[in-house]
């Protein structure tokens, strides 16, 4: 590719990218994309299974809380663009869309390539091109803007969106570019990890239960010492490796970075009281012949019954007539209060998305603008920030990438 010159250039055709690109053009700049792969959002089209959780449905200062600290960073960008315009704006683009069951937001398809090929066609309907196989291998800024280096050639403009994305699903193509070219710009980097990623844990007993589903169950991140790192509540399925599900995958970021030193503590049934437990236990109508692990399988499915009456030191052969004061209170903490020692995740190869990435103090929440370097841009993934498992970190990528293009087309 010969040195060329244009207003905008966009390293990243995924969701924020392709959003930045439409809105930037529609602006009046000359804007061009420039994505590494063979083709634009690859990572829009396994969204989801496929099917893309486009957003999720509900207020933005609800959806905000999803993303913990980060909330205020986003807050500006998803009043601009809430999950409510997000649905219009797909509606416009001949993309309807429903909500389901937990509040997710589907396109009434259920396909993710419609979802990417309406992306697409609108960025190029607004005058935006694209260029694939068209990876950037360094960046440098200059008297009148940015020179980026492809190994096609060299591309030059006047402003600069990195919307490369994370780390996460490393066979789409989104592996770390964008947090070595911020760097070669002098922006820090809050070290990433994965996130929304299934669980490891050190208990063989649950490894062993792989099948198991639950639709609800509270879950709580603490330290050894007892220190509460994140709490989440939802479905959860147990594996050969650990917790998978919403309420363990949301939990994925924060694992990752506490490791060995963390433990999980799992409420199996969080609607049931531990009084009405221990009740329903000394109840005479629970009948007193009965196996006492047989009475767990009220609660939950008899597998995990028997494996909870056994982490409780509760003999596989005890009726609940048989049952001692500290075996019923070991039963009902084994049910409310299952303590399982972390290991880690299954990494940035089964994560949905990357925590960590370009420090949000360094950049200007509103512009998406760098407060380092001037007329560099960021949108999507490649920021600091991580939402929960539903629709929430599209919703970021759009909202980031239309606030990125507007402020990058703005005079």
């Amino acid at each position: 590719m010969p040195a060329e010159q244009t207003d905008l250039l966009i390293l990243g055709a995924g969701a924020a990218g392709l959003v930045a690109a439409a809105f930037a053009a529609r602006g009046g700049i000359r804007t061009r994309i420039l994505e590494k792969g063979r083709q634009s959002g690859v990572k829009i089209l396994v969204a989801g299974g496929g099917h893309c959780n486009l957003t999720h449905d509900g207020a933005v200062g609800a959806v905000l809380e999803g993303f913990g600290l980060a909330a205020g960073f986003l807050a500006p960008s998803m009043r601009a663009f809430s999950p409510r315009a997000v649905r219009r704006h797909f509606t416009r683009l001949g993309v309807p869309t429903y909500v389901g069951e937990r509040a997710e937001v589907w396109p009434v398809s259920r396909s993710a390539r419609q979802v990417r090929d309406a992306l697409e066609a609108d960025a190029r309907a607004g005058g935006a091109e694209i260029r694939v196989e068209a990876a950037a291998t360094a960046v440098e800024r200059t008297a009148r803007g940015f020179r980026v280096i492809t190994p096609a050639g060299v591309a030059r403009c006047r402003r600069l969106l990195l919307a490369t994305g994370g780390m996460s699903y490393p066979k789409t193509g989104t592996t770390g570019d964008g947090y070595r070219l911020a760097g070669q710009l002098g922006h820090g980097l809050v070290e990433p990890v994965p996130a929304l990623v299934p669980l490891v844990v050190e208990a063989p007993w649950l490894r062993v239960l792989a099948g198991i589903a639950l639709d609800d169950v509270a879950v709580r991140l603490r330290t050894r010492g007892g220190e509460e790192l994140g709490a989440s509540r939802g479905p959860v399925v147990l594996t050969h490796k650990g917790l998978s599900g919403p309420a363990a995958m949301d939990l994925g970021g924060r694992v990752a970075r506490h490791g060995r030193r963390a433990v999980l503590a799992i409420d199996w049934r969080p609607e049931v009281r531990a009084e009405a437990v221990d009740r329903d236990l000394r109840a005479p109508a629970a009948g007193g012949g009965r196996l006492a692990r047989r009475l767990l399988a009220g609660w939950v499915p008899e597998r995990l019954a028997t494996a909870l009456a056994a982490v409780a030191g509760v003999p596989a052969d005890r009726t609940a007539a048989q049952l001692r004061i500290e075996e019923r209170r070991a039963l009902v903490g084994a049910l409310k209060e299952t303590h399982v020692a972390v290991a880690g995740t299954l990494g940035f190869g089964r994560a949905e998305v990357t925590a960590g990435g370009v420090p949000l103090e360094e950049v200007d929440p509103v512009r998406l603008e760098s407060r380092i370097v001037p007329g560099l841009f960021f949108a999507g993934e490649v920021l600091d920030y991580d939402g929960r498992l539903g629709g929430y970190n599209l919703q970021a990528a759009f909202c980031t990438g239309k606030a990125a293009g507007l402020a990058a087309a703005a005079p």
